[in-house]
């Protein structure tokens, strides 16, 4: 959460918030599956996660405007997002498969399908349904 200037500068981040995100990931390393989440990304903070223990990296395309091929770059981990989690429910399932089928391009074969971060409460199950709808067609 703390990985944006939004909130602090990276040497904050480094002496505040990171020693603790990494003990907390370290602990977990040996976990079944481990996703790190890296909510309101700043691409200046990509460098302070690639010692991370996690299988999975998850982030949003949509909030951070890094595109999968940045954090590719950066990451061997599986990526994990793609998908608009902000404007989800008005995207249509051309719309939404467009999204994943360009992140998936991007990050390789170590991709799983999500949005960036939580869908809206307000998500009816028929919006909810379109991300499986995109699977299929």
């Amino acid at each position: 959460m703390n990985a944006t200037e939004k909130f602090n500068s990276i040497e904050d981040y480094d002496q505040f918030s990171r020693p603790y995100d990494k003990r907390i990931m370290d602990a977990l390393s040996d976990s079944r599956l481990t996703m790190l989440h890296l909510h309101f990304l700043d691409e200046s903070f990509i460098p302070q996660f690639r010692d991370f223990k996690a299988p999975v990296i998850n982030y949003s395309v949509k909030t951070s405007g890094i595109p999968m091929t940045t954090m590719r770059a950066n990451f061997t981990q599986a990526l994990a997002g793609g998908v608009d989690e902000v404007d989800y429910n008005s995207l249509t399932v051309a719309e939404i498969r467009r999204e994943w089928t360009t992140a998936r391009k991007q990050a390789g074969p170590k991709y799983i399908i999500t949005p960036g971060c939580a869908l809206p409460k307000s998500s009816t199950p028929q919006a909810l349904a379109r991300l499986r709808q995109s699977l299929s067609t």
